[in-house]
């Protein structure tokens, strides 16, 4: 039975794993017990879906029971001061759009229930096939405007072309990048119109948000269940031949032979996955010392005219309990450190923060932690795809598989669960 080798805990690394038991592969998981994920938390009614599906077809009793884990979970854009709240019912969500940014759709409001009701039911009835259609007979790497475009009813088509024709003004480009960077990392003035298409529906379709750690405890239980086995990442070692890693050594056990590695960590054991090229964005993340029990878990994301194409386009910050945790989009640049980039970054969470709650003491503002996260593609002009590469190799491996929601694809999380699904190969 031929070996695969799971870097990283995670959900992801699990739906891996179920993929690969289909295939008679041996999974064994290494954690490498690091917290550094890049918080895949949120998901989208497509990807809720999607993964019920694969629990029904496959019987995987944690997927097809997934709304225990989940919790409707909604959000605020903020962009020119104006804000969109979002992440509840499709007619909701498309009102609220109509209400502040009236001009990037030409459509009237669903003012009668009867309407709002009857576009909903249009909406979910696509998601749900588009989710069972994706999971059982669609390749992620064949996913093209036609299949999904023979799914959608005409309201829906004409809700498109009206987004479309809009998305063309010069007015709208800095939102319409606002946008992608928030659902696909990428900020880029061209799009194609499948990429256009999810962007518009991420801004309809409902959130929820996942209890990773119940969620994974219960993964992980049926995983060793399965026969999967989960080992210490300490004093790890890995042996190349050629262009692939064949073997893996670990402290207190034989050398491991493998067929392949799926790291689904943008950081393990310590290092980073780094980008071949300086023309895109990191992110600065860090935990800060200011509480608000009225907005515990609500997440905002801010930018600007005066933002997109610049140093810092993107803000996200979202409130927990004992602290709130600010994501700040900054210049990647090689070998840089954390603290050199944290006076600065915190200057830009307090204004943004400001945004949210009007005045703050710049003196409440502390820093209780700072880590690097993840990368975006930017690339205004031209449209070029940044690849990524693992510094344990000074070159590129084929037998290493890096899924990671920063270089997804056009569908944001939902291209990663595709193309985990893929590993199933051909099994219906």
């Amino acid at each position: 039975m031929n070996t695969n080798i799971l870097l990283g805990k995670n959900y992801h690394s699990y739906l891996i794993s179920f993929a690969l038991f289909e295939r008679n592969k041996k999974v064994v998981l290494i954690d490498d017990h690091s917290q550094d994920n890049e918080d895949p938390n949120f998901i989208f009614d497509f990807e809720r879906i999607l993964l019920e599906t694969w629990g029904l077809d496959c019987q995987i009793p944690l997927l097809m029971e997934l709304d225990n884990y989940l919790t409707p979970s909604c959000y605020c854009l903020i962009f020119n001061e104006r804000r969109l709240n979002l992440g509840a019912s499709p007619s909701e969500n498309y009102n609220e759009i109509l209400r502040k940014f009236p001009k990037i759709l030409t459509s009237d409001p669903l003012r009668d229930e009867r309407v709002r009701e009857k576009f909903d039911r249009n909406f979910n009835d696509f998601s749900e096939k588009f989710g069972v259609k994706l999971f059982r007979f669609v390749d992620f790497s064949s996913l093209n405007m036609e299949i999904v475009w023979g799914l959608l009813p005409q309201e829906l088509k004409d809700l498109f072309f009206d987004f479309k024709e809009q998305s063309k003004k010069e007015e709208f480009n800095s939102l319409f990048c606002f946008f992608q960077g928030i659902y696909q990392h990428e900020f880029f003035q061209k799009r194609s119109d499948l990429e256009l298409l999810f962007i518009l529906f991420f801004l309809l379709s409902p959130r929820f948000e996942i209890n990773r750690k119940k969620f994974e405890e219960d993964l992980s239980r049926f995983f060793k269940k399965r026969g999967g086995e989960i080992v210490s990442g300490e004093n790890i070692s890995f042996e190349t031949k050629g262009s692939e890693i064949n073997q893996i050594s670990l402290s207190g056990s034989d050398s491991i032979k493998f067929e392949k590695l799926f790291l689904t960590a943008p950081k393990f054991m310590g290092i980073s996955l780094t980008p071949d090229s300086t023309n895109c964005l990191t992110s600065l993340k860090m935990r800060v010392n200011i509480k608000n029990p009225d907005l515990i878990n609500q997440e905002f994301f801010l930018s600007g005219d005066d933002r997109i194409g610049g140093v810092n386009p993107l803000t996200r910050i979202r409130f927990e309990k004992d602290a709130l945790v600010g994501e700040v989009l900054i210049p990647y640049i090689p070998a840089s450190k954390e603290a050199f980039d944290e006076k600065s970054v915190l200057k830009i969470l307090f204004a943004d923060l400001e945004k949210i709650l009007g005045v703050v003491s710049d003196n409440d503002l502390r820093p209780l932690a700072t880590f690097t996260q993840r990368f975006w593609s930017q690339d205004l002009e031209n449209r070029s795809i940044h690849k990524y590469f693992w510094p344990f190799f000074p070159k590129p491996v084929k037998n290493l598989n890096i899924y990671l929601p920063s270089k997804s694809g056009p569908l944001g999380g939902l291209s990663i669960l595709a193309q985990i699904k893929d590993q199933r190969g051909h099994i219906i």
